[in-house]
């Protein structure tokens, strides 16, 4: 135990010299460096602040011509007539989410599409089909996919389904018919038209018989959103009235 405590005291001893050691050598070498330093403490203070003072000089002129290419890429974005559009389509959503008839068209494409997709059903869904159509009144342009993938653009001035089911009896609706989309109109065949032109390059044109008037079109799933967007130019817009 002696022995101990006699080892534990010579280990300190050694490491509290060590440690002093160093401490005198760090204050050696401090005092070593003021010493050298102190003859030119002013001048590398003065280049120091010369030097601050510079790049605060160089920060202010560079700032002026980064606010001016700032503002020079705005109007691209912000110009007036960018913003008019902008406010235009907001103003053309709101007006369609508080449509009551937009809505009640909405739930007829649903209960379309749900009678198209089971038959056992077609029945029991019918009944609350029929009473959001006298809500919402005849006359009507369909979109359409067919099972060849083309869309139907048609229109009828009675019930959309019966004439769905007119047009695509022999056919499994289950699988391959889905309602696109639905316009209540008062002028079905105008509104028809205007989108027939609107589409007229993508016709489905009959090989066999290319002068055949079509209501097929090769539409896309892009042209199938804008159609479901419902912002149509103003020679579309101007026929639906309801």
């Amino acid at each position: 135990m002696v022995l101990f405590i006699l080892i534990s005291f010579i280990v300190y001893k050694i490491i509290q010299a060590i440690l002093l050691g160093v401490w005198n050598w760090l204050l050696e070498f401090l005092s070593n460096i003021i010493t050298w330093i102190s003859p030119y403490f002013l001048p590398i203070s003065f280049c120091i602040v010369l030097i601050f003072i510079l790049f605060l000089c160089l920060q202010y002129l560079t700032t002026p011509a980064r606010k001016s290419t700032q503002t020079n890429s705005i109007p691209i974005m912000n110009s007036p007539s960018v913003i008019d559009q902008e406010a235009a389509n907001f103003n053309r959503w709101y007006q369609l989410q508080q449509d009551r008839t937009l809505v009640l068209t909405k739930d007829m494409i649903e209960k379309m599409n749900e009678m198209l997709k089971s038959s056992r059903h077609r029945k029991e869904i019918y009944p609350s089909y029929q009473q959001i159509l006298q809500k919402n009144g005849l006359g009507y342009v369909y979109f359409i996919k067919t099972p060849d993938g083309t869309t139907k653009i048609g229109s009828t001035g009675r019930d959309p389904f019966k004439r769905a089911m007119e047009v695509f009896g022999g056919v499994n609706t289950s699988y391959d018919v889905r309602v696109i989309h639905l316009i209540r109109t008062n002028s079905p065949k105008m509104t028809e038209s205007s989108f027939h032109k609107y589409f007229s390059n993508k016709k489905f044109i009959n090989k066999y018989n290319p002068d055949e008037e079509s209501e097929f079109f090769h539409l896309k799933e892009e042209d199938w959103v804008w159609i479901k967007g419902q912002q149509y130019p103003e020679s579309i817009r101007k026929t639906i009235s309801y």
